[in-house]
This record gives C-alpha cells, structure tokens and sequence, in this order.
C-alpha cells in the first residue's frame, strides 16, 4: 500500500521516519513508494528530495501570491502619488508662465476669460460677480490688468452685436455661461453659447439659479452633461459661489493654458 508524499507535516513526518529506520524495516525496501500529485515514488531513493524540492515551490508559489499583488498594489499607488506631484509641480509651473506673460504684456490674448449673461441677471452679474471674479483673478496673477470680458463694458457702440459676440470670444481664453432661466431663453444668449461651441473654446458654466436640462437648448445640455459646473448661491450675504473663487480661478488659469497650448499647436 502506497503511502502519500505531500507538504503535509504528517505526511512528511512518515517519510522521514521510514527513511530513517530503514534498518528495521521488513521486506523489499522497493515495495515502500509513496504517491506524489500523481506519480510514485520510490522512498529509499528521491521520494524525500522531490517531496522536499517540491515543497520549497509550493511555498515561493503561496509567497508570490501574496506578496505580489501587495507589491503591484503599492507600485500602482507610488506611481499615482508620482504623477499626480509631477502633475501639480507641472501645473504650478504653467500658472507661474502665464502670470510672467500677462505681466510682461506677452499674453496672446486679450482677455482670459469672457463672461457671457442675461440682461435680465445683470444687476447681479455686473455689480457682484463680475467684479468679484476679475479681482481674484488679479489677485491670483498679481496684475492690475482687467482679466474679464464682458458685454456691456467692452462691446463697441455702433458694431453689430453678433460681430461684437465674436471678437470677445476670439479675444478671451476661457468663456463662462452664467446660465439662468433667463439666459435660456434670450436668442442672443444661445448664439453666444453656439459661437463658443464652433470655436471649440473651453467652457464653465456657472448656473445663477436651477435650470432643468430641458430648459436648455440642445449645445448647452450637451455642455452640462459633459463638464462640471460652478454655482451661484444666495444667502444672506449676497451670495457665495460654489465651489469657492480660488478653485473657480485655479480652474480658469488651468483651462487658460491647455488653451494657449491647443492654439500654438494648431
């Protein structure tokens, strides 16, 4: 009757025992065999060293499954940690350019970004957010320049007002929709969000108050469903905006300079 070679410490324990005391073991020492995964093997010749030999795979077998998986786990997450600190280093360098260019006048826009609303919202939009936005731009940048665009203060009298919708888009990095149930409704609203679109210009959306997505038109819920958006809530403060002026502008500078590289590619 075979015996069983295995990893087993009982199973070992018998084999070595038998090796052993072989002296006092009766009969042909080849009727000893033992079954390992299948094959049979002779115990007074290399039953133990291949039991043992196969063992010592066994356990670099069970190590690799463990340890591996931790390893490739912690590579991933080191490689992770890696870019997204060359990414933010990456990302600080860009900002410091853009401030240099706007600074020393080599910025190749006019403006960073235009702000497009309702003159139903303008009581809100020119006297709180407007000036607000440009001032923590300046802020961010450290420049006196006005940053922002807008309609009423830098449309040319006397030009058309779809000629002036274009020249300020063209003239502005970013364009922000400061979006409304108004804003929805107004036809020269909606060519403002279609000339940005087939400029293929980078686009925020900051909602005044909330729009259902079938209130929108077609390119504007097309915008809403694919980029994050900024909102403008009131309390009793006059408002605040979510999330907070310093994402908004990092956001702002960010989308300024993907932009300027986009142009000097093209």
């Amino acid at each position: 009757m075979p015996y069983i070679c295995s990893c087993d410490d009982n199973h070992m324990e018998t084999i070595k025992w038998i090796h052993k005391n072989h002296t006092f073991i009766a009969g042909p020492r080849e009727d000893y065999r033992c079954t390992l995964q299948g094959e049979r093997l002779y115990i007074f010749q290399n039953a133990l060293e291949k039991t043992n030999a196969y063992c010592r795979k066994q356990n670099i077998k069970r190590t690799l499954a463990i340890c591996l998986p931790i390893v490739c786990v912690s590579l991933l997450i080191g490689l992770l940690i890696f870019f997204k600190i060359q990414t933010s280093r990456r990302r600080k360098r860009e900002r410091k350019n853009l401030r240099s260019q706007i600074e020393l006048g080599e910025f190749p826009m006019k403006f960073v970004a235009f702000l497009s609303f309702s003159s139903d919202d303008a009581e809100l939009v020119v006297n709180t957010i407007l000036p607000k936005l440009n001032s923590e731009l300046q802020l961010k940048i450290g420049t006196n320049r006005v940053l922002v665009c807008s309609g009423d203060r830098h449309f040319r009298p006397g030009y058309a007002l779809g000629e002036e919708i274009i020249r300020c888009i063209e003239d502005s990095a970013v364009i922000i929709l400061a979006v409304s149930k108004h804003f929805c409704q107004k036809e020269w609203c909606r060519k403002e969000v279609q000339e940005t679109y087939d400029q293929n210009k980078p686009i925020i959306l900051l909602f005044l108050e909330r729009v259902e997505p079938d209130e929108m038109g077609k390119v504007l819920q097309k915008v809403f469903n694919r980029y994050t958006h900024a909102s403008w809530i009131a309390d009793a403060n006059d408002g605040h905006i979510e999330p907070d002026w310093s994402v908004l502008c990092d956001a702002l500078l960010d989308l300024t300079v993907e932009q300027l590289e986009k142009n000097r590619v093209n």
